[in-house]
């Protein structure tokens, strides 16, 4: 089964059949069962039902057990970012392979004990090749302007970062800046579920940009490009092998 995590700009998707908020050893975690073209999904609104989570306060650990005891096998999850890489515009989209870690006090893994057995996740391709390949078949056929292989810096906010630490991110070779994707994706990775990650340029990160940052420039653009979004990921849905 699929499931779609929906960053900001995707509160909703599909035809909504069901609500249900669970409790979890992790804490609650908030999902829809959806239908599209008659297809049954899974959709988890990231930030919660009305954005009431700020990045560093997401339930990651209790949204990724739930979808997994919902037999979800693969995750295409949606994720505003600011662009480092100057050709990375504000309303393209990019297929993002490898991340750098820099949130702090995130509750990233699900082994805190070796006594079931030693569990170290390989991370060479934390995004799935297969996801990834849909993702850039999707939008080359829909001529919509798009990176591949974007490397993702993820810090752990709320606040916007400093131009020094954006610099210091493009020499380490990052072409993009999120707040959400760690360790949501790690957490995928552990439970043995394939993710991949479309993310939306929606700024300049600082320093790069010659203007303040702030949340509503995001949210414009990530209206402006809903449409193309919702487009994507239901392509994507119909280019997947039978759920």
């Amino acid at each position: 089964m699929l499931a779609i995590i929906g960053g900001t700009g995707l509160q909703h998707f599909g035809q909504k059949l069901e609500e249900n908020t669970v409790s979890t050893p992790y804490g609650e975690a908030t999902y829809q069962k959806i239908s599209f073209h008659g297809l049954p999904l899974i959709f988890l609104p990231r930030h919660g039902l009305h954005h009431t989570f700020p990045p560093h306060k997401i339930p990651y650990k209790a949204n990724l057990f739930t979808l997994h005891q919902l037999g979800v096998t693969s995750i295409l999850a949606t994720a505003a970012a600011g662009a480092i890489k100057l050709d990375f515009h504000p309303g393209y989209f990019g297929i993002v392979i490898q991340f750098i870690d820099f949130t702090k006090y995130r509750d990233h893994t699900f082994f805190h004990s070796f006594h079931d057995g030693i569990h170290h996740t390989d991370m060479t391709h934390p995004y799935s090749i297969q996801l990834n390949t849909t993702l850039e078949s999707v939008l080359s056929k829909l001529g919509y302007p798009f990176l591949q292989e974007i490397t993702l810096a993820i810090t752990e906010g709320p606040r916007f970062e400093t131009p020094a630490e954006i610099k210091a991110f493009s020499i380490m070779g990052a072409d993009a800046v999120n707040m959400t994707s760690y360790p949501e994706v790690s957490l995928s990775n552990e439970l043995g579920i394939k993710y991949a990650s479309l993310c939306i340029s929606t700024n300049f990160a600082a320093g790069i940009s010659d203007k303040p940052l702030t949340h509503q420039e995001v949210e414009e653009v990530m209206k402006t490009t809903s449409n193309r979004l919702q487009t994507i990921i239901g392509c994507f849905i119909d280019s997947l092998p039978s759920q």
